[in-house]
């Protein structure tokens, strides 16, 4: 059975997060098997007796130490949480046991190492589990003299590691894996684990002192996490679902079965420690899927706004500073690799080198597919939610939201650097709320390669200290698209909207860039909208006070009021979650695009695993086509035809009246009309259009009047 990478990028991670731990088992048996076993030779001494029920070992994993005796057989081994299980165990090899009190080593590791078995002298001592759980499990031998160096060699039969020399001989009370401990990670399908410790030296005799048994969960294609289920499940349905998504993930890696794992509602951080490196690591041909309530059968089933999931870096303490630098990386892995449904928040990459970017993922040279989710209050010196480079293929996102993230330099969401040949796609998405100290409030586009936006807002962004409010892009080589997108209300210190430098390349396509504002007391309206220092291409867009002699203006461009309902929202801020950009009735973006400019669904919006067709949906989930029967065409194509910005205008059919409200005076209008009386312009009572009215249309107006719009 082969891992799908080199296991020692997820080695670390092991024992972050387990599925034994602390909490309470559902009891004994074979799915809590789960073991802190410490060897016990039964002399007085400051070894005496097994570590207390609070000490993790290296393997992270509180719970009962069984103080077992120097043996050459135990059965039905104590777990973690003191239930008795079926799991047996022998040794064989063995002839007395040992004990040693070492300068420098205390409390309870000098119970766990100061006294364990010996093997008869020039012999391994072999130590063999049965009747265990099959799955992943790490297993932690503790093979070293504590008082001197003295080296044992230590195996684990089918292991993804090989012999590993633990060398004794310990300067501090502390376990370190080669000194105290070897650190094995084996795929279990027969029950067993067996276990080698040979002394390399001529007549020597092995010593183990104790041995720590963490299962990660089963080999099933699917693997279930909630975590509120009860610890020690095999991950193979909702009832025995694991409690650890990044135990799942080690079981993943290391099977080598798993296609999806699924994870109900609840919160999981990437380590229980204070290892600011630890993070989700996405995985080429799995697809992780959040929003669950935990018992669903399928992932249409599932509601992720009502079942969140988060994905949260908050580790340590609550304060932000020891938060993970990345909440989720993606490194070298392919289309296979997706993350559906979850939301990413709280990651801090305020480090040195790559630990300052990205602080909800981090993507390097790979190109996973990102749906579903919302990235928030995220911070990275660049790249606040996301930092993105050279990815070789096609790295997309589709019907997510990144607000409330903050970067110190660049992008405060989303931080591209590419390179030739390099693609990046947004479909459907928002970006709300985002703040960048430098350039990009929202986004930050370098060097080669292109970007695309589509069917995407952009609303109350900030960059504070430099140019593009929503967007800035820069370096030669570097291809900025925006298609259907609706850029409104954001600032920035010169240019609120979309800017650009360096030998750049932007294309603005059926979009709305309008009411964006900068702190230059010298800006103009348009400049506020669009700062062009490169190339700035527009077409078939409403930009505000775009002059008519703009050097990149195209065909179709307006600058009217686009009409949009309520940008500020309830709350009166822009760039939150109550703002509304969609067109009212009467915007002059209604049937004023170019339909052959509408973009290629890079993104795969409906997932049908097309990316040549063309972009099918607006961002409400309405057809990107949608004809306005009482407007008069001003774009480019055949009818119906495209609409300006992220929406359609989509009229409710029970608006009669089409005052943009559906309430009794449109009632009272069908009713008229439907009975001979006048009937609003443009209307008629044949309400299903069969050609006869008649009291089918009738029915069908109630309907529509009843039915949300």
């Amino acid at each position: 059975m082969n891992a799908r990478r080199n296991v020692s990028k997820l080695v670390s991670l092991a024992g972050s997060l387990g599925v034994c731990g602390a909490a309470v088992f559902a009891g004994g048996g074979a799915q809590a098997q789960c073991f802190n076993l410490d060897f016990d030779v039964g002399i007085a001494g400051v070894w005496t007796g097994a570590p207390a029920g609070t000490t993790k070992g290296a393997a992270d994993q509180a719970g009962t130490w069984a103080a077992l005796p120097i043996s050459a057989t135990a059965t039905n081994l104590q777990n973690v949480n003191g239930g008795i299980t079926t799991a047996d165990m022998s040794i064989s090899n063995l002839t007395s046991g040992y004990f040693t009190d070492a300068v420098g080593v205390s409390g309870d590791n000098d119970k766990l190492l100061g006294d364990g078995c010996n093997s008869t002298a020039g012999t391994s001592l072999m130590i063999n589990f049965s009747s265990l759980a099959n799955g992943v499990y790490s297993v932690y031998t503790y093979a070293a003299d504590p008082l001197a160096s003295d080296p044992c060699n230590v195996s684990v039969t089918g292991a993804v590691e090989g012999t590993q020399a633990v060398s004794g001989g310990m300067a501090s009370n502390n376990l370190i894996q080669g000194v105290t401990h070897s650190l094995h990670h084996v795929v279990v399908t027969n029950g067993q684990i067996h276990i080698t410790c040979t002394d390399p030296s001529v007549g020597g005799s092995a010593r183990v002192g104790g041995v720590q048994l963490r299962y990660h969960g089963g080999l099933t294609s699917r693997l279930y996490v909630n975590s509120t289920a009860a610890v020690g499940g095999t991950g193979a349905s909702w009832g025995s679902a694991i409690r650890s998504l990044q135990d799942a993930l080690f079981a993943s890696e290391i099977g080598g079965m798993t296609t999806e794992i699924w994870v109900a509602k609840g919160t999981h951080e990437p380590t229980t420690g204070l290892g600011r490196s630890a993070s989700f690591v996405l995985q080429d041909g799995l697809a992780i899927y959040g929003g669950f309530a935990g018992n669903e059968t399928t992932t249409a089933g599932r509601n992720f706004e009502v079942n969140p999931t988060f994905l949260s870096g908050n580790i340590g303490v609550r304060e932000d500073d020891d938060n993970s630098y990345h909440v989720v990386t993606a490194t070298g892995v392919f289309s296979g690799a997706i993350l559906d449904g979850f939301v990413i928040m709280s990651g801090n990459a305020n480090g040195g080198g790559s630990n300052g970017t990205g602080g909800g993922i981090l993507i390097s040279d790979a190109n996973p597919r990102i749906r579903s989710c919302t990235f928030r209050n995220n911070f990275g010196t660049e790249g606040g939610a996301v930092y993105i480079t050279a990815a070789s293929s096609l790295a997309r996102f589709s019907h997510c939201t990144f607000a409330f993230n903050d970067s110190q330099s660049y992008g405060g969401a989303v931080s591209y650097h590419g390179v030739a040949g390099s693609q990046v796609a947004f479909g459907n998405c928002k970006f709300l709320g985002n703040d960048s100290a430098g350039y990009g409030g929202a986004v930050y586009s370098n060097n080669g390669g292109w970007i695309q936006f589509y069917n995407s807002i952009f609303s109350g962004n900030v960059a504070a200290g430099g140019d593009g409010g929503a967007i800035y892009a820069f370096g030669t080589g570097n291809d900025t698209r925006v298609d259907h997108c609706t850029v409104y209300g954001n600032t920035a210190a010169l240019c609120g909207g979309i800017a650009n430098a360096g030998s750049s390349l932007v294309t603005i396509d059926n979009s709305i860039v309008f009411r964006n504002l900068d702190t230059d007391a010298f800006s103009g309206d348009f400049q506020e909208n669009i700062l062009n220092l490169a190339t700035i291409n527009v077409n078939y867009s409403d930009v505000e006070a775009m002059p008519i002699g703009y050097v990149g203006r195209g065909p179709g461009c307006i600058t009217a009021n686009p009409l949009v309902t309520n940008q500020i929202g309830a709350d009166g801020v822009p760039g939150t979650f109550d703002d509304d950009l969609t067109l009212q009735i009467g915007s002059p973006c209604v049937d004023a695009g170019d339909n052959a400019r509408i973009n290629v669904d890079y993104s795969d919006l409906d997932q049908d695993g097309s990316l040549g067709e063309a972009n099918p949906w607006d961002l409400a989930g309405n057809p990107r086509r949608l004809d306005d029967p009482n407007v008069a065409d001003t774009g480019a194509g055949t009818a119906p035809i495209t609409d300006m910005g992220a929406y359609e205008l989509k009229r409710c059919p029970a608006d009669f009246d089409d005052d943009g409200t559906v309430d009794f005076f449109d009632y009272d209008a069908f009713v008229m009309c439907f009975e001979g009386g006048a009937c609003p312009p443009g209307k008629t009572a044949d309400f299903d259009g069969d050609g006869t009215v008649d009291f089918f249309d009738y029915d069908a107006f109630v309907q529509a009047f009843e039915a949300p719009c």
